[in-house]
Parts: structure tokens; C-alpha cells; sequence
């Protein structure tokens, strides 16, 4: 697999924000920090896939910046890394458990990654549900007091 002199550009300027040595693309443009998921992302043919190295390279944000704009391109520049998930650090083992426990779907040979992703979502429609949930249950109360007013007068 070929890529351009623009994706390798890209790819190294994804690799300095998230401090990484390896990056892999796929043939859709898309960038990995980890082979597994390259490879997941093209159906498992490794031919679509290409894995570039570049040495780790830490931006440094200058302590004081004067201009204003400069300040403001300096910050625009940096990419933050995405929150830690509370599920990180857990081994394969525990996620697996973790993952039988509340009944979510996965397959026995899936990465980390994989189950730490489901388990968020699982997490995020619990937390959807209640609120659909606690906010039923508000209508429902405003309607019991509507009618309760109108019968009292």
C-alpha cells in the first residue's frame, strides 16, 4: 500500500500530538495508534494497512508567549488527549467479567480496546435510560398535580 507525501505529513503530525512512535494507516486515510484496530478496520486484510514509524517528538508550548495571536495559534495547535476511561488499566480478564456481568455481547478474542468501548456505551445508554426514566417520572408527577388542583376546585 502507497500513501502520499500529504498523509505522511498528517500522520506524523498526529504521531507528535499524541507522543506516539508508530502510527498505521488504512487505504480509507485513517490513522491507528494500535494494529489491531488498523487491521479490524479493513476486514482483517493486513495488505490495506501500512504502518509508519517516526520518532517520538513532545511539542513544547513556550512558557510566555507576547503575541496574542501567536498565543492564540499556540493553543489552537495542541490537541488534549481524550479523557481516561474509568475501564483503563483493567486487565482483559476483569473487562471479560466485567462485560458478562451486565450482559454485554463480546467476543472471547477481543482486545482491550474492543471491550473497554462497549462497556462505555453500555454505560452511556444506562445512563440515557435513567434519564428518560427520572424524566417520566416528573410528567408523570406534574400531571397528578394538575389534576389534583383541578379536582380540589
Amino acid at each position: 500500500m502507497q500513501i502520499t507525501n500529504e498523509q505522511k505529513t498528517e500522520a506524523a503530525k498526529v504521531a507528535a500530538n499524541l507522543g506516539v512512535s508508530t502510527l498505521y494507516v488504512n487505504v480509507g486515510g485513517e490513522f491507528f495508534t494500535e494494529e489491531g484496530l488498523a487491521i479490524a478496520s479493513v476486514s482483517g486484510d493486513r495488505k490495506k494497512i501500512l504502518k509508519l514509524n517516526f520518532e517520538a517528538v513532545e511539542i513544547e508550548v513556550p512558557a510566555a508567549v507576547e503575541d496574542p495571536i501567536a498565543e492564540a495559534t499556540v493553543k489552537s495547535n495542541h490537541i488534549p488527549p481524550p479523557p481516561a476511561s474509568k475501564y483503563a488499566g483493567m486487565t482483559l480478564d476483569a473487562l471479560q467479567k466485567m462485560c458478562e456481568y451486565r450482559g454485554v455481547a463480546f467476543a472471547k478474542n477481543a482486545k482491550e480496546a474492543n471491550l473497554i468501548g462497549k462497556l462505555e456505551a453500555w454505560d452511556k445508554a444506562q445512563s440515557e435510560e435513567a434519564e428518560e426514566t427520572t424524566d417520566a417520572e416528573a410528567t408523570d408527577a406534574e400531571t397528578t398535580e394538575s389534576e389534583d388542583s383541578e379536582s380540589k376546585s
